[in-house]
């Protein structure tokens, strides 16, 4: 494989991530795909926390469940209301993993928190072909964690930066 072959294919599947990254709720709309094949949905269960309902996505993302795993990450929150943009968030992630490649497992990077109530969960999905970091904003309102964002970009070099001791970055905890 040539270096121009690579960065060729690097480029679009950034040109996709990119338009992941934007996806912050408030995107144009876009047709919803046609439906998955029929599977087990995982149920969520008051009180899972947020590194197993990260856990369940990412097991139905690697089956090629998109619909499923949205629909399971969301259940009970805010972001289920928005059936528009939860339907555009399915079709670019689809649109990610023709590019990239399948998705075959995931690692966590890290996980921050913001006081007891906010956390961030980075990680990053292992793909046939490419990385893609997925950060998940979840928060705690009374006893459960619940979801309020998702990031999806294939910032690769930022992925290194992010997980750097404060010591590297110039920064304190």
């Amino acid at each position: 494989m040539t270096m121009r072959y690579f960065q060729k294919h690097l480029l679009v599947c950034a040109a996709i991530a990119s338009l992941l990254a934007g996806t912050g709720f408030a995107q144009e709309p876009k047709p919803a795909s046609p439906a998955q094949p029929a599977a087990t949905p995982l149920a969520a269960k008051p009180g899972d926390s947020a590194d197993k309902i990260v856990e369940n996505f990412f097991a139905l993302l690697t089956k090629d469940q998109v619909d499923q795993a949205y629909d399971y990450l969301t259940a009970g929150t805010k972001i289920a209301e928005r059936l528009d943009e939860v339907a555009d968030l399915k079709v670019k992630t689809r649109e990610a993993i023709r590019i990239c490649g399948d998705i075959k497992g995931y690692e966590l990077l890290n996980i921050q928190n913001a006081g007891t109530h906010l956390m961030r969960a980075t990680y990053v999905s292992l793909g046939k072909s490419f990385p893609l970091r997925w950060k998940f904003y979840f928060y705690k309102g009374d006893t459960i964690w619940k979801l309020i964002d998702i990031r999806i970009d294939d910032g690769l070099a930022n992925m290194f930066d992010e997980n750097k001791a404060p010591e590297e970055t110039g920064t304190a905890r």
